[in-house]
């Protein structure tokens, strides 16, 4: 609010913010008055008119969801890498036919040409966010009285997103002993860190994340608590722009929020970790950046996820190896546990699976059928 001179006399103005225009510019509208109360009634009257969709000034679809991204989406604590996936959503609307329409001009049928012609170009699970996301924006335009019904009803996904779909997305692939054993012993002789951390991947079943994200207060005296993930996140403005930063968000769901209880040899590789960090800063001084990770690179900086994954695959091709990404460690770990006879549950809480989860169950269901030969014999013996 400002007090104004307009000659002798004073006035009050408010403003009230619109969304942006075509070049992401800040749009505001100015109310004014003979006082703060006057000034503030004219524009609670506009806000009025808009909520109620009496007002031609009704939002393109870009304003409307630009504005809930940056003003409802983003002060709500959602993590900046989910943010990041929901800009490119909107990025995506942005070019189509519909990007630049009144949101209460447009019809189930427009939605569904575009999702038609998105479908041709692209993947079943893209078309689906795509699909969610305005479903999502448009149900809050209905909650907020911005339109009177969510033109998404009736809205299918395409029959050509769907036929790009596989019949199963699991894909089962552990590593065995001895290419455990082989990676295992490579990285310990040429990358001590790299070692300890795919050591506790192997042994615990934790995300990658979730062990380059362990802070010093995460090791207590028999387990570890495992309750976020370092990841590096694009962080968004309004205007656009970004920047990249290390962030330790929150865990992937609720139930990968855990307290994992550990042996001798968990403790073993944590303070292996310890004395690898106590060398490097030695090393180099002054410049090493002090935090309370436990695994950092030799600057002391956090190790970058896509710098391990890297290497993992370097080893495996140096070794003459299959080629196997991070995320087969988990499938091993599962598998090393089906065959000590632990229960699916049990699993699930080591590793942060919800409860009924389908990958756990999907290895589970998968290594029973592998024996299931070996078992009916064995009952009709």
């Amino acid at each position: 609010m400002a007090v104004k001179k307009n000659f002798n006399e004073k006035y009050y103005r408010v403003q009230l913010f619109l969304g942006y225009d075509e070049n992401g510019v800040r749009k505001y509208k100015n109310f004014y008055g003979t006082g703060k109360k006057d000034a503030e009634l004219k524009r609670d009257e506009y806000k009025r008119l808009l909520s109620s969709g009496l007002s031609d000034k009704n939002p393109t679809l870009t304003n409307s969801l630009h504005e809930w991204l940056f003003e409802v989406i983003k002060p709500s604590g959602i993590k900046d890498s989910t943010f990041a996936r929901y800009y490119d959503h909107y990025n995506a609307i942005k070019s189509t036919s519909m990007a630049f329409m009144r949101v209460a001009d447009i019809q189930a049928m427009t939605i569904q040409k575009i999702l038609n012609e998105m479908a041709e170009k692209n993947s079943y699970n893209f078309v689906l966010l795509i699909r969610k996301f305005l479903n999502r924006h448009f149900t809050y335009l209905v909650g907020t009285n911005m339109i009177m019904r969510n033109p998404m009803q009736g809205v299918q996904l395409p029959q050509k997103a769907r036929e790009t779909r596989t019949v199963s997305d699991f894909t089962y692939d552990p590593y065995t002993k001895a290419e455990k054993q082989l990676i295992l012993l490579y990285m310990e002789q040429n990358h001590p860190v790299y070692w300890v951390v795919t050591s506790l991947l192997f042994k615990i079943g934790a995300r990658e994340g979730e062990i380059l994200g362990l802070r010093e207060n995460d090791l207590l005296e028999d387990s570890i608590r495992i309750d976020s993930s370092l990841a590096w996140v694009k962080v968004i403005k309004p205007d656009g722009t970004y920047h990249y930063e290390y962030q330790n968000d929150s865990t992937k769901n609720k139930s990968s929020e855990r307290e994992v209880f550990i042996d001798n040899e968990v403790h073993d590789l944590l303070k292996k970790a310890r004395t690898l960090k106590n060398i490097s800063k030695l090393k180099m001084g002054a410049a090493f950046t002090n935090s309370d990770l436990v695994f950092v690179n030799p600057t002391g900086s956090p190790i970058d996820a896509n710098s391990y994954r890297k290497y993992l695959k370097k080893v495996q091709k140096e070794l003459g190896l299959k080629i196997k990404t991070v995320h087969c460690i988990r499938h091993t770990f599962v598998t090393e546990m089906y065959e000590k006879g632990v229960d699916e549950m049990t699993v699930q809480e080591i590793i942060g699976h919800t409860k009924g989860s389908n990958i756990t169950r999907d290895v589970y269901t998968h290594l029973r059928q592998e024996n299931k030969k070996e078992r009916m014999l064995k009952a009709i013996r």
